[in-house]
């Protein structure tokens, strides 16, 4: 290595570690057979889009399949799920307008608290600097 030229970084090098780029973040919304797919650049932006997505989820009706009856409380209308840096997670609406946050996407695991979107927050946060 002659006039100070460096050695070429290898792969895996601290060098090679790139910024999460535009639209890290992807939203997949599903209400029943619909699905929309939208991008964020943070998790701020995707966990605020997720939210307004949540505001304008619709109630649902007791249903009767199987002869069961399905009380809203136990219907899923709206489901986001939230894949970026910091892993996967999401938000479950349920009928009757309780909101349940989880990370993961095949084994989802419920999160605990009071606030859905603060615990899905620390979860991908945590996820990403940890």
């Amino acid at each position: 290595m002659e006039g100070g030229d460096a050695a070429p970084a290898r792969p895996g090098s601290d060098s090679d570690a790139k910024p999460p780029r535009v639209g890290a973040y992807r939203l997949t919304v599903r209400r029943g057979p619909h699905v929309e797919r939208e991008r964020c650049d943070t998790l701020e932006a995707a966990i605020a889009l997720a939210a307004d997505h949540v505001r304008r989820a619709p109630g649902r009706a007791p249903v009767e399949a199987f002869n069961r009856r399905y009380e809203p409380g136990e219907q899923i209308a709206l489901r986001i799920e939230l894949k970026g840096p910091g892993g996967s997670g999401g938000l479950d609406v349920l009928g009757d307008g309780a909101v349940i946050a989880f990370t993961g996407r095949f084994r989802r695991e419920q999160l605990e608290g009071a606030d859905p979107y603060a615990a899905l927050r620390a979860a991908l946060q945590d996820a990403r600097t940890g």
